[in-house]
C-alpha cells in the first residue's frame, strides 16, 4: 500500500512529466480536424455518390440543409432562459405559446408576456440557429457547394457580433433583477448549455473553415468575438468534478 508522502511523490512526478511534454499541434494544420477525420469525409462523400441505401442516409443531411435555406436567419434580441420557468405563477401548470411575446396558462387564462417567458422562446430560435448551422456545415463538406458555406459564415458571424452584447443572465434569474450567479451566460443561461452550444458551432465551422465565403477577417472575428469570448465565459465557472464540467473541457 502506498502511504500518503508515496502517493504525494507520484502525482508531484507525474504532474512535472506532464508538464515537460511540448504539445504541438499539426502543420501546417488541416481541416476538418474535429468534426471527422479526412479519411471518414471521404466515405461519406462516397456514400452521398451512390446509389445504394447509404447515399438515403447522407442525401437527407443535405435536404435538411436545403431546408434550412428557405429560413431567413433571425437572431433573437437576447439570451435564451430555462424552461423552468415556463409555467403559470398561480396554477403551476406549463404555458402554452400564443406567440413570441404572448404566453397562456391553459388553466386560468393568464397571458404572461416578456421576460423569462418570451426568453424561454429565444431558447428555442437559439437551439434552431444551432441546427441549421450544423446541417449547412455538413452538406457543404459533403457537396462543396458554397451556399450551404454562406449560411454557415451568416450565422457564425452573427453570433460573433452579439455575443457580448447579449445581456449576462442565469438560470436563476426569474426576475431582472435577480443577482445572476457564476453559472450564466449570454446565448445560454448556464455554462453547461453554452458548452454544448459551442462544441457543435465548432464542429460545424470545422467542416467550412477552408470555404472561400470566408475571409481572413472573418476568421478573426470569430476567433476574437466568439470563441475566445464563450471560452472566457465558461472558463470563470469551475464546476468540479462533475458532468457540467466534462461539457466544459469538451469546449475548451
Amino acid at each position: 500500500h502506498f502511504t500518503l508522502t508515496g502517493c504525494l511523490a507520484l502525482a508531484c512526478s507525474r504532474m512535472i512529466l506532464a508538464a515537460s511534454v511540448e504539445i504541438k499541434l499539426p502543420s501546417p494544420q488541416s481541416w476538418p480536424s474535429v468534426a471527422c477525420t479526412a479519411e471518414e469525409l471521404a466515405r461519406l462523400r462516397q456514400a452521398f455518390r451512390s446509389a445504394g441505401p447509404e447515399h438515403n442516409v447522407i442525401a437527407r443531411r443535405v435536404e435538411q440543409a436545403d431546408e434550412a435555406l428557405k429560413r431567413q436567419v433571425v437572431f433573437p434580441p437576447e439570451g435564451g432562459q430555462h424552461n423552468q420557468w415556463y409555467q403559470c405563477d398561480k396554477c403551476q401548470l406549463a404555458l402554452e405559446t400564443v406567440d413570441a411575446t404572448h404566453h397562456r396558462c391553459p388553466k386560468c387564462g393568464q397571458v404572461y408576456t416578456g421576460y423569462p417567458y418570451d426568453n424561454v422562446i429565444y431558447s428555442g430560435t437559439h437551439n434552431r440557429l444551432g441546427r441549421d448551422h450544423s446541417m449547412c456545415a455538413w452538406a457543404y463538406a459533403l457537396t462543396a457547394n458554397e451556399k450551404y458555406a454562406q449560411r454557415a459564415r451568416e450565422i457564425l458571424l452573427g453570433y460573433a457580433e452579439r455575443y457580448a452584447t447579449y445581456p449576462y443572465h442565469s438560470a436563476n434569474m426569474g426576475k431582472l433583477t435577480d443577482p445572476p450567479s457564476s453559472s450564466g451566460g449570454h446565448v445560454f443561461e448556464q455554462t453547461l448549455n453554452e458548452a454544448s452550444w459551442i462544441v457543435d458551432v465548432c464542429e460545424a465551422y470545422d467542416l467550412v473553415r477552408q470555404s472561400s465565403a470566408f475571409s481572413a477577417a472573418d476568421h478573426q472575428t470569430i476567433r476574437n468575438d466568439l470563441l475566445l469570448k464563450v471560452y472566457d465565459n465558461i472558463a470563470k465557472h469551475k464546476a468540479g468534478k462533475s458532468n457540467w464540467q466534462t461539457y466544459h473541457i469538451a469546449a475548451f
